[in-house]
């Protein structure tokens, strides 16, 4: 089994060990776990800003052509029902 080193600091999603450090930043010292904090939260906005980023415009996209594709669709209802209320009428169907 790996022995760990007793002055050494884990820090996620880099894993890296910092040894040899100053009495105040031992490992379960408030400023290390500070620290560790704010690794995580910079990685974290980080990954927000770039997911942002890439779907800023991919909104627009979406709703424009969503809207163009439904404005086809009801163009063509209308135009079906309409095309079927003149064929009622040209063959005589009574509207009681």
């Amino acid at each position: 089994m790996v022995e760990w080193p007793k002055n050494a600091v884990f820090i996620p999603f880099g894993v890296q060990f910092i040894q040899k450090l100053p009495l105040s930043f031992k490992p379960g010292t408030a400023f290390a776990i500070l620290l560790i904090k704010a690794f995580v939260m910079k990685t974290a906005v980080m990954i927000k800003e770039i997911y942002a980023e890439a779907f800023k415009n991919l909104g627009h996209y979406i709703v424009k052509n969503g809207l163009k594709a439904f404005a086809w669709f009801s163009f063509i209802l209308f135009f079906m029902a309409l095309y079927a209320l003149v064929f009622r009428m040209s063959t005589g169907f009574a509207f009681d």
